[in-house]
């Protein structure tokens, strides 16, 4: 069963060590204190706790217990810092080396009672790694775990591959595009689309830094709020046109940011960047249909020939006033 909240250790106290299985499982690592006794106490004690982290975040995610024997008792725990560190911050730094580092929550554990198998001065130190989307996770080592029964052994490459695969069928993946919209001619939108069969609910757009229009436009509504996105209902909405892209977005790319929750509650955040000068192309001339190949090419002409006898005028100095010709220019009807 995946271990979906790591939390789930965040009140743990001495009395919750009672009910751990009496052995390792699937989600139950145990690690003796006589680990500290080792001359390499501190490369021990680390390789153990990367070695578990990648195998627990690539199937599923568990827990890892230090100062717990292999039946599950406690027999006496390990030091509560390691040099100048607090234990807990000395993991947290442990855990960085993990690449990339997923969900986790530590916990101490100090003695609570008199008859307690906790030695002063020492604690019991509990890892919950919680279920990953982020796969596959590589140890410092160059190597991927896997558990497999009550082990964590270095995955094969055909199965790193298809734990990176998996990602992919178990959160929903959403991606933002930049397109002409298929409606209405020389008008720039901006899609949010679902490429897998997952739903993503309650999704956040936001965007760094806001576009220029968007900026001025609407700054109190950002960011936006969809409260669905999977493939039979993708997000679109307006952002600029063809003719003036800088205007409407800027003159520099922007990223959009999407944060949003799959249908167990999972949260997940994407950045992805949109260089709207290379993500849209060039405008479309359209030729509507229901009408005569050979009046609309002869439309065409007549407003091309038109809008080049004004140019010529423009540069032979017979039109006083350029700024009409560029007018009529931007004006002109070119979808027939």
């Amino acid at each position: 069963m995946p271990l979906e909240n790591p939390q789930i250790i965040a009140l743990w106290t001495e009395d919750d060590l009672l009910d751990i299985p009496p052995a390792e499982t699937d989600d139950y690592e145990f690690k003796s204190s006589l680990i500290r006794k080792s001359s390499h106490y501190r490369t021990d004690l680390r390789n153990k706790i990367v070695k578990t982290a990648s195998a627990f975040w690539n199937t599923g995610g568990g827990i890892l217990l230090v100062g717990v024997d292999d039946k599950g008792q406690v027999d006496g725990g390990i030091p509560m810092t390691m040099g100048k560190q607090k234990i807990r911050d000395w993991v947290d730094t442990v855990l960085t080396s993990v690449t990339p580092v997923g969900p986790y929550e530590v916990r101490t554990i100090e003695a609570s009672k008199d008859d307690s198998r906790i030695e002063a001065d020492c604690v019991v130190l509990v890892v919950a790694f919680g279920e990953s989307f982020d796969l596959p996770h590589m140890a410092p080592d160059k190597r991927y775990y896997v558990r497999a029964g009550a082990h964590s052994n270095p995955a094969n490459h055909y199965l790193v591959e298809a734990i990176r695969a998996r990602r992919g069928l178990r959160r929903p993946m959403l991606r933002a595009l930049l397109r002409e919209n298929p409606q209405k001619a020389g008008v720039v939108e901006l899609a949010i689309v679902a490429v897998n069969d997952l739903p993503a609910l309650n999704v956040s757009i936001n965007f760094q830094p806001i576009p220029t229009h968007l900026q001025e436009q609407m700054p109190s509504r950002l960011p936006l709020i969809v409260p669905l996105i999977d493939r039979n209902y993708p997000f679109r909405m307006d952002i600029a046109t063809l003719r003036r892209l800088s205007y409407w977005l800027g003159d520099d790319p922007f990223e959009v940011i999407l944060q949003y929750e799959g249908v167990r509650g999972t949260r997940f955040e994407e950045q992805q960047p949109i260089d709207h000068h290379r993500s849209v192309g060039p405008a479309e001339i359209r030729l509507s249909n229901g009408k005569a190949p050979e009046k609309m090419f002869i439309k065409l002409y007549k407003q091309i020939s038109r809008l080049n006898s004004n140019i010529e005028q423009a540069v032979n100095g017979h039109d006083e006033d350029s700024d009409e010709i560029d007018t009529e220019i931007d004006n002109a009807e070119w979808e027939v």
